[in-house]
């Protein structure tokens, strides 16, 4: 390939796994054809998902050997993360990094680990990168159920219609939100947190669950008495009713990077914290 058309490529991989509650069983920690590791004996379920970006190799098309990769992680898993099963993620993230990010790790050889993700369950994960290291993001989702309708008081009925369809019901309809909130900061250097337990999950509760969950976002929240309640400006008001409680630098809590409004499982809207 000649050098004016090389592009940088990008692979993420993820690695699931299995350990088991007895820290001195042995762990049942591989990738298989299923979606998640076999499971005959409690234990927790943990994926580590590594992202490496390069050029593919000209012959094979590979940027790097996913066995090979699968390889590293299991071992920077088993070293990592399996020893300490009670050790905050976050540290454990960050261990996990540093070895990964190692250039000397025989699998990565002319790869460049970008960022690096670890959750113990689907509803809740610790994320680092080259671009925000040494800070780390926690991304954790929640869920309320509201009902909405869309329209504009100055256009007419028919371009109401027109624009919102069946949105525009004028009783309204439902949808099961999911609001995935994300932080970013530097965990705390005793806790190994970025906040204390259960302090983000109340404010979330307190400033966004109790205000929108079980109403008619139009008729009952003042926020959008005069705002059309799209997925986009819900996701732009809970991000504003958030921000205060996690500000920017130079605060030492950590900062609101990002909120996330899943209206339906299709359809989704951001608002991510500016510079």
């Amino acid at each position: 390939m000649d050098a004016a058309t090389r592009t940088t490529c990008r692979l993420t991989r993820a690695y699931r796994a299995n350990l088991p509650f007895d820290r001195h069983a042995p762990g049942v920690a591989a990738n298989r054809w299923a979606g998640v590791p076999l499971t005959y004996r409690g234990a927790a379920h943990l994926t580590l998902c590594a992202t490496v970006s390069g050029e593919p190799d000209a012959r094979s098309g590979y940027l790097c050997d996913i066995r090979a990769l699968d390889g590293c992680l299991a071992r920077v898993c088993n070293a990592g993360i399996a020893p300490r099963p009670a050790e905050p993620a976050p540290a454990m993230l960050r261990r996990a990094w540093r070895a990964l990010a190692d250039d000397a790790t025989p699998e990565l050889h002319g790869v460049t680990l970008d960022a690096l993700e670890l959750s113990f369950s689907p509803h809740l994960v610790w994320h680092t990168s080259r671009e925000i290291d040494p800070m780390i993001r926690m991304t954790e989702s929640f869920e309320f159920s509201a009902a909405h309708r869309l329209h504009c008081p100055e256009l007419s009925e028919a371009e109401n219609r027109r624009l919102f369809g069946k949105c525009g019901n004028p009783a309204g309809h439902g949808h099961n939100y999911v609001l995935d909130v994300t932080i970013e900061g530097e965990p705390d250097t005793q806790s190994g947190l970025l906040l204390v337990e259960g302090v983000f999950e109340r404010i979330v509760h307190e400033c966004v669950i109790e205000r929108f969950d079980h109403r008619h976002l139009n008729v009952d929240c003042p926020e959008f008495a005069r705002l059309n309640p799209t997925v986009e400006n819900i996701a732009r008001v809970i991000h504003d009713l958030l921000a205060p409680h996690f500000p920017a630098p130079p605060s030492t809590h950590p900062r609101l990077a990002r909120v996330r409004v899943w209206e339906t499982p299709k359809t989704c809207a951001e608002c991510e914290a500016a510079g």
